[in-house]
Formats: C-alpha cells, structure tokens, sequence
C-alpha cells in the first residue's frame, strides 16, 4: 500500500489505512480526491469488498449509520450501502460495501475465496483466480507496482487509456507476448513471433525466459562424445548398478551390477539380493581379475 500511495503524488487530499474494529468495521485505503480509479484492487488485509462508485452495484442496499470503516488514524468513515457488484460472468462480489470518501475499488482476497470457492495463485507479475474444483480460471489481476488489479473487459477503451494509475508498460509488447505464450499451451518463444510478428519490434526473442517451461521441459545434458579406447585390457573398467528390479529373478537378486572393460567390451555380470552387496561384487570381481592375470 505504501508504493501505491507513494505514486499517486497528489498535492491535496488524505491517505490512510483502516481495519477491523469492534462492530461492523472494515479494511480499507482511503484516498480524497475527485478522480476515482474505475479498477479493482486485490487486498489481502481487507475484511469486506468496498467501492466508492455505485454505478458498480447490480443490486443495493442502503446501510446503518453505524456500518462504517475505521482508519489507522482513528477517524471513521460511514459506509453508505452494500450490495452485489459483477465484475465478469464468472466473478460476482456479493455484500461490497459502498463508501462515497475512497477512491479506489478494493477486493477482499479472504471473502474471495470464501464466496467464490476459488485459489487466488500470485507470481511476480500477475495473479490468478482459479475455481478450486475444476481448476478453471476465472479471472487475471496484473501487478503495478506492489499491487495487483484486477483485469476488467468492460472498462470502455478512452477510460482505460486515460487512467492515470496504469503505465504504458502494462500494455508493453513483452506482456502481450507472454499473455498468448500463457494461452497457447507454452511454445517456443521463436513460434510466437511467427505468429505475431509485430509485437517484437522492439524485443528480443532471447531475452525472453519462461520458469514454467524450464522446470517442465528440462532435459538430461548428453554425455559428450569420446573416441578414447584402452589400448591393452583392464586398463578402463566402467562400472554401473541397476535396479531395484520389481520381479526378482529365480535366485531372488533385484540389482544387477555390471562391469564392461573398454579395451575388450567384455561385460561382467553379477546378480544381487540388495543394494548393499555392491561392495562385495566388486571385490569379487577384482579377485577375479587378479586370478586372470597371474
């Protein structure tokens, strides 16, 4: 909250933080100014959902006069009615409070996932609404600058243009191009500039990294090429144990512990009960190799 009010660098007005109190009080940001910021922010100290705008409202209640939000510095603040916002088809807010004096609309994380049964899932960048059941994604919120608003499809193009609480680098081509990596399924990021050749005007394909994809893709390093061959026996033994075999041969040995000579390609076999007998096979076979050369 402390970046966000930093930000807005206002000449006049106050800002403050409230919380919960001994009857009906509430969380909430209060911010005096004229303008107001049509967007949703996500917050996890919140106790109720709260807008200073009642357009937001589908259906509305007005409240008690002593409903109301009490702030760090002590003064209160009368919350003038609740009811339901719908912010999308698939997020309905149900008992938002409206209090006329805030300025910025907030989400209670807490209520959230309450009402609507849903994982609020947080990266370094965005944020992610999805139901806990069928772990469809009901709605994004996007991060600027230590808050996370939430994504709203019916905001008309001039409003969201001219709020002064986003910076152009929301709408950056780097986002974009992540949005579609994200909704494509996670290809290459060489596929993606194919297919949207303009939002990499200004990008680098190779300065482009995916976490999900590195830990979901990774691939064992190849062991690199040699053409070193022993030139006389026994010089280079390579050495290697495998199992624990499910099915257990007739003897019952799970483990198999295989020496091949790099000279030769003799390969030397010996069948083991447990892990433990490693030892003792390779002092058996190096008793061996002694009998073969004396």
């Amino acid at each position: 909250m402390r970046s966000f009010l930093n930000k807005l660098d206002k000449s006049t007005g106050t800002c403050s933080l409230a919380h919960s109190g001994m009857f009906p009080f509430s969380f909430g940001l209060n911010a005096l100014d004229k303008n107001y910021n049509p967007y949703w922010i996500l917050d996890s100290e919140a106790t109720d959902h709260m807008t200073p705008l009642p357009k937001h409202f589908s259906s509305y209640t007005t409240c008690p006069s002593n409903k109301k939000i009490s702030t760090t510095d002590g003064s209160l603040m009368t919350a003038a009615g609740q009811g339901e916002v719908q912010i999308s088809p698939s997020i309905t807010l149900k008992n938002v409070l409206h209090i006329p004096k805030l300025s910025v609309s907030l989400i209670s994380i807490n209520k959230l996932i309450k009402d609507l049964s849903c994982n609020v899932i947080f990266y370094d960048n965005v944020c992610i609404l999805q139901n806990k059941y069928s772990e469809r994604t009901i709605g994004h919120a996007r991060e600027w600058n230590g808050l996370y608003y939430l994504d709203n499809p019916d905001l008309p193009p001039d409003l969201e243009n001219s709020n002064s609480f986003f910076s152009d680098s929301m709408k950056a081509n780097r986002e974009k191009v992540f949005l579609h990596h994200c909704r494509l399924g996670h290809p290459s990021f060489r596929v993606i500039k194919l297919l949207f050749p303009s939002l990499f005007s200004k990008l680098d394909v190779e300065s482009l990294n995916c976490e999900v994809c590195e830990l979901a893709k990774h691939k064992r390093v190849p062991f690199p090429v040699s053409n070193n061959m022993s030139t006389f026996p026994f010089y280079l033994i390579h050495i290697d144990v495998w199992g624990p075999s499910i099915v257990p041969n007739v003897s019952g040995a799970h483990w198999f512990l295989t020496f091949i000579d790099n000279c030769t390609c003799v390969t030397w076999v010996f069948l083991l009960k447990q892990k433990s007998e490693v030892s003792c096979g390779s002092a058996f076979f190096l008793h061996g190799k002694k009998l073969v050369w004396s």
